[in-house]
C-alpha cells in the first residue's frame, strides 16, 4: 500500500513493491520457459566465459607470457567441450594455476554441466527438480532421468576410480623422468585422457611424440581414452553384466559398432602408413603395433598424439576424417556423429536396399522417429562441417584437406590438427570456436535450443518427387 500527494509516491505501507513482483514473475516464467537444450547451451556457454575470465587473468600465465582474449576464450571453448585442439601451447603459455583451470575445465565440460550443477545441488542439500530431469535426460539419456541422483553419484565415482587410477599409474611411469612433478603431470593427463579432450603439458605441441616408443604409457592412455569414448551407461551395463546376464541392444550397437571401428583404425594404419619413414616406417614391429593401437582410438575421440599429423599420408589423413566425424557413444565424454547414429542410419539404408519398411538390428525393429532423428544430425554435421570448412579455406592460407580436418576435428571435439590452429587468423579462430561449441553440444540440441516450435493446423496436399 502506499500513500500518494499528487503524482508522488511518499510513503510503501507493506513490504509487497508491485515492480519488484513482477520482474521477480517473469524471472520465474522465463525459468518455466526454457528448454533443456537450452539450458544445456547456456550452461556450456557460462562455463566458457568463466573459463575466459580465468584465463585472462595474469596469474594464469607464466612470467614474461600475455595471452589475448581470443586466444583464451579458444583455450576454454577447446577444454569445456573437451576438443584439444590449441592456438597456444598450454604447458609453455600457463602457469600452473592456468593449467589447473584448464583441468577444471576439462572435467566439468566432460562430466557435462548438468551433470556438475546436480553434484553441486546434492551437496548443499537442494532439491532436484522436474526441469532437472528433464536436462537429465536430455544429456545422458531417459534412463538417467528415473534415478537422477543414483545415476549422478555412480558417474561421479567412477569418474574418480578411472582417473585416479590412470593418474597413478602415470606418476609411478613418469616419476623417474619428472620426479614429484610426475604425480601432477599424471592427474593432468588422465583428466584430459579420460575425458577425450587431447591438452597435454609436454611443451612445443609436442604432445606424446617422446612416447612413441613407451608401449606402457600409450597402453594407459588409449585405455582411458577408450573407456571414455564408449559412455557411462556402457561402462555400467558391462559392470552389472554378471548380475543381469543381459544387455540392453543400445549397448550391443556401442560395443559392435566401436570394435568395427577400432579394427579398421588398426589395420588402416598399419597398412597406409607402415611404409611411411616420416611415422611408422622407422619402427620395428613391436612399437607399430602399439602406435596401432592407440591410433586405432585416439582419431575417434581424444587428440592425443605420438607422430606429427602433417606428415601423415592424405590416405591416412582421410581415414582419420572418417574416424574422426564418427566419433564415439552417446553418454560419454567424446563428441562426433556418435556410433548409434551411424548404426541406425547404415541400417535404415540397408533397410531401403532390401525393400522393407522399417530397419531391423539384433532382432529389434527400430522406430522411424530414430532414424528420422539419426538422418537430422548427419545433415546437421554435414552443413556445419561444409560450412565451417569454406570458411577457413577463404581465410586462411592453407590447403583444403588441412582446413577439412582442422574443421572435422574441431566438430568432432576430437583435438587432432596438422598444425595450421596456431596460426589461424582472427576469423579462423572465431569459426572453430564455434564448431567446438556446436559439436559438443551436438547440431541438432542447438537447433532445438534456438528453434520456436509451432503448431500448423493444416497440411498441404501430397506430391511424389522424382529421387533418381
Amino acid at each position: 500500500m502506499y500513500i500518494v500527494v499528487g503524482r508522488i509516491v511518499l510513503i510503501k505501507m507493506d513490504g509487497n513493491n508491485p515492480i519488484d513482483n513482477k520482474k521477480k514473475q517473469e524471472k520465474r516464467k522465463f525459468a518455466r520457459n526454457i528448454k533443456p537444450p537450452q539450458f544445456l547451451a547456456l550452461g556450456f556457454l557460462g562455463l566458457i566465459i568463466i573459463g575466459t575470465l580465468l584465463l585472462s587473468l595474469p596469474v594464469s600465465w607464466n612470467p614474461g607470457v600475455k595471452v589475448g582474449f581470443l586466444d583464451a576464450l579458444f583455450t576454454a571453448t577447446s577444454a569445456v567441450c573437451v576438443t584439444g585442439l590449441a592456438v597456444v601451447d598450454t604447458a609453455n603459455t600457463y602457469s600452473t594455476f592456468g593449467q589447473i583451470v584448464v583441468m577444471l575445465l576439462i572435467q566439468f565440460g566432460g562430466l557435462g554441466f548438468m551433470t556438475a550443477a546436480v553434484v553441486t545441488s546434492l551437496l548443499f542439500g537442494r532439491r532436484i527438480t522436474v526441469k532437472d530431469r528433464m536436462v537429465i535426460k536430455e544429456s545422458l539419456g531417459p534412463s538417467a532421468a528415473k534415478d537422477v541422483a543414483g545415476v549422478i553419484l555412480r558417474i561421479v565415482r567412477l569418474t574418480l576410480v578411472i582417473e585416479l587410477t590412470g593418474a597413478l599409474l602415470l606418476s609411478v611411469a613418469w616419476l623417474g623422468q619428472f620426479g614429484p612433478r610426475a604425480f601432477y603431470l599424471g592427474l593432468f593427463h588422465s583428466v584430459s585422457a579420460f575425458n577425450n579432450c587431447g591438452l597435454d603439458l609436454m611443451g612445443d605441441f609436442q604432445s606424446l611424440a617422446q612416447y612413441t616408443t613407451a608401449p606402457f604409457i600409450l597402453a594407459v592412455i588409449t585405455l582411458l581414452v577408450f573407456f571414455g569414448s564408449i559412455g557411462y551407461p556402457v561402462i555400467g551395463e558391462l559392470l552389472r553384466f554378471r548380475k543381469k546376464g543381459r544387455l540392453s541392444i543400445n549397448t550391443r550397437i556401442v560395443l559392435t559398432v566401436t570394435f568395427i571401428l577400432l579394427a579398421v583404425g588398426f589395420f588402416g594404419m598399419l597398412l597406409l602408413e607402415s611404409g611411411n619413414p616420416s611415422t611408422f616406417g622407422g619402427l620395428n614391429l613391436k612399437d607399430k603395433l602399439f602406435n596401432a593401437m592407440f591410433y586405432s582410438v585416439v582419431p575417434r575421440t581424444a587428440g592425443f598424439s605420438t607422430l606429427d599429423t602433417a606428415n601423415l599420408s592424405q590416405a591416412s589423413l582421410f581415414l582419420f576424417i572418417i574416424l574422426m566425424a564418427i566419433g564415439a557413444s552417446p553418454g560419454s565424454t567424446a563428441g562426433g556423429i556418435k556410433t548409434t547414429t551411424i548404426a541406425v542410419i547404415m541400417s535404415a539404408r540397408w533397410a531401403d536396399i532390401r525393400g522393407r519398411k522399417q530397419p531391423v538390428m539384433f532382432k529389434r525393429t527400430i522406430d522411424s522417429d530414430t532414424v528420422v532423428r539419426a538422418d537430422t544430425i548427419l545433415v546437421l554435421y554435414i552443413v556445419l562441417i561444409a560450412a565451417a570448412t569454406l570458411v577457413l579455406t577463404v581465410s586462411e592460407d592453407t590447403l583444403f584437406m588441412r582446413a577439412l580436418f582442422e574443421v572435422v576435428s574441431a566438430a568432432a571435439t576430437v583435438g587432432f590438427s596438422t598444425g595450421i590452429t596456431p596460426d589461424l587468423t582472427p576469423i579462423g579462430k572465431l569459426t572453430l570456436i564455434f564448431t567446438m561449441y556446436t559439436g559438443r553440444l551436438g547440431p541438432l540440441t542447438l537447433a532445438y535450443a534456438v528453434a520456436k516450435k509451432g503448431k500448423r493446423l493444416y497440411d498441404y496436399p501430397k506430391e511424389d518427387i522424382r529421387l533418381s
